[in-house]
Protein backbone atom coordinates (compact mmCIF):
# COMPACT_ATOMS: atom_id res chain seq x y z
CA UNK A 1 0.00 0.00 0.00
CA UNK A 2 1.48 3.51 -1.05
CA UNK A 3 1.66 6.58 1.56
CA UNK A 4 -0.81 8.79 1.98
CA UNK A 5 0.34 12.61 -0.05
CA UNK A 6 -0.66 16.07 1.64
CA UNK A 7 -0.21 18.62 -0.64
CA UNK A 8 -1.61 22.62 0.08
CA UNK A 9 -1.36 24.68 -3.37
CA UNK A 10 0.11 28.08 -3.08
CA UNK A 11 1.39 27.43 0.64
CA UNK A 12 4.31 26.09 1.91
CA UNK A 13 2.91 26.20 5.79
CA UNK A 14 -0.12 26.50 7.66
CA UNK A 15 -1.46 30.21 8.65
CA UNK A 16 -3.15 28.57 12.34
CA UNK A 17 -3.35 32.43 13.74
CA UNK A 18 -6.13 33.39 11.90
CA UNK A 19 -9.42 30.90 11.41
CA UNK A 20 -9.36 30.29 7.70
CA UNK A 21 -11.59 27.69 6.54
CA UNK A 22 -10.81 25.98 3.15
CA UNK A 23 -12.28 23.53 0.97
CA UNK A 24 -10.65 20.24 0.14
CA UNK A 25 -10.62 17.31 -1.98
CA UNK A 26 -9.35 13.72 -1.30
CA UNK A 27 -7.61 12.12 -4.44
CA UNK A 28 -6.94 8.18 -4.74
CA UNK A 29 -3.61 7.23 -4.73
CA UNK A 30 -4.51 4.22 -7.25
CA UNK A 31 -6.41 6.31 -10.38
CA UNK A 32 -5.98 10.06 -9.13
CA UNK A 33 -9.55 10.29 -9.01
CA UNK A 34 -11.14 12.84 -6.85
CA UNK A 35 -13.53 10.35 -3.90
CA UNK A 36 -14.28 13.04 -1.28
CA UNK A 37 -14.60 16.75 -0.77
CA UNK A 38 -15.00 18.42 1.65
CA UNK A 39 -14.53 21.86 4.41
CA UNK A 40 -11.96 21.94 7.22
CA UNK A 41 -10.12 24.12 9.04
CA UNK A 42 -6.61 23.69 10.85
CA UNK A 43 -5.82 19.70 10.25
CA UNK A 44 -9.18 18.51 8.87
CA UNK A 45 -7.41 18.49 5.69
CA UNK A 46 -5.34 15.04 6.84
CA UNK A 47 -7.53 14.41 9.63
CA UNK A 48 -8.15 10.77 9.30
CA UNK A 49 -11.02 10.39 12.02
CA UNK A 50 -14.47 11.06 11.87
CA UNK A 51 -14.74 9.92 7.77
CA UNK A 52 -17.18 7.42 6.87
CA UNK A 53 -16.64 3.31 5.68
CA UNK A 54 -16.89 4.06 2.11
CA UNK A 55 -13.77 6.89 2.90
CA UNK A 56 -11.69 4.30 5.04
CA UNK A 57 -12.18 1.53 2.65
CA UNK A 58 -10.88 3.60 -0.45
CA UNK A 59 -8.18 4.77 2.13
CA UNK A 60 -7.13 1.47 3.80
CA UNK A 61 -6.73 0.16 -0.08
CA UNK A 62 -5.42 2.31 -2.03
CA UNK A 63 -4.42 5.15 0.50
CA UNK A 64 -4.54 9.11 -0.56
CA UNK A 65 -3.16 12.63 -1.52
CA UNK A 66 -4.91 15.66 0.42
CA UNK A 67 -5.50 18.79 -1.49
CA UNK A 68 -6.38 22.51 -0.36
CA UNK A 69 -8.73 23.23 -3.12
CA UNK A 70 -9.59 27.13 -1.74
CA UNK A 71 -9.36 29.74 1.62
CA UNK A 72 -12.48 31.27 2.90
CA UNK A 73 -12.32 33.99 5.66
CA UNK A 74 -15.79 32.82 7.15
CA UNK A 75 -17.19 29.33 7.45
CA UNK A 76 -20.36 30.29 5.34
CA UNK A 77 -18.47 30.56 1.95
CA UNK A 78 -16.78 27.37 2.71
CA UNK A 79 -19.85 25.64 2.94
CA UNK A 80 -21.37 27.04 -0.18
CA UNK A 81 -18.31 26.53 -2.06
CA UNK A 82 -17.91 22.81 -0.51
CA UNK A 83 -21.94 22.16 -1.82
CA UNK A 84 -20.89 23.92 -5.28
CA UNK A 85 -18.23 21.58 -5.72
CA UNK A 86 -19.93 18.41 -4.75
CA UNK A 87 -22.72 19.10 -7.18
CA UNK A 88 -20.29 19.83 -9.86
CA UNK A 89 -18.12 16.19 -9.24
CA UNK A 90 -21.73 14.39 -8.99
CA UNK A 91 -23.16 16.31 -11.92
CA UNK A 92 -19.81 15.10 -14.18
CA UNK A 93 -20.00 11.64 -13.34
CA UNK A 94 -17.28 11.63 -10.23
CA UNK A 95 -18.28 8.65 -7.62
CA UNK A 96 -17.62 10.56 -4.34
CA UNK A 97 -17.95 9.00 -0.88
CA UNK A 98 -19.74 12.07 0.60
CA UNK A 99 -22.63 10.51 2.61
CA UNK A 100 -24.52 14.15 2.51
CA UNK A 101 -24.56 17.13 -0.44
CA UNK A 102 -22.19 19.51 1.89
CA UNK A 103 -22.82 22.20 4.19
CA UNK A 104 -22.90 19.94 7.41
CA UNK A 105 -20.98 19.68 10.50
CA UNK A 106 -20.44 23.31 11.16
CA UNK A 107 -19.33 24.47 14.42
CA UNK A 108 -20.96 27.43 14.31
CA UNK A 109 -25.03 28.01 13.57
CA UNK A 110 -25.56 28.87 10.10
CA UNK A 111 -27.14 31.87 9.27
CA UNK A 112 -30.24 32.31 6.97
CA UNK A 113 -27.89 33.75 4.07
CA UNK A 114 -25.85 30.42 4.71
CA UNK A 115 -29.06 28.04 4.57
CA UNK A 116 -30.55 29.99 1.53
CA UNK A 117 -26.67 29.47 -0.35
CA UNK A 118 -26.95 26.01 0.14
CA UNK A 119 -30.67 25.43 -0.05
CA UNK A 120 -30.20 26.74 -3.86
CA UNK A 121 -27.13 24.66 -4.51
CA UNK A 122 -28.44 21.41 -3.74
CA UNK A 123 -31.72 22.68 -6.08
CA UNK A 124 -29.91 23.64 -9.27
CA UNK A 125 -27.80 20.14 -8.40
CA UNK A 126 -31.39 18.15 -8.30
CA UNK A 127 -32.52 20.35 -11.52
CA UNK A 128 -29.53 19.34 -13.17
CA UNK A 129 -30.02 15.72 -12.41
CA UNK A 130 -33.62 15.50 -13.48
CA UNK A 131 -32.36 17.48 -16.99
Amino acid sequence: VSQSRYVVFGQERWNYSRMNYYTYAHIRNDTNAIFYIGKGQRSRLIDKHNRNKHWHHIVKKHSFTAIKLATWENEDEAFAHECFLISCFKFMGNSLVNMTNGGEGGTYPRSEETKKKISEGVKRHNQRIKS
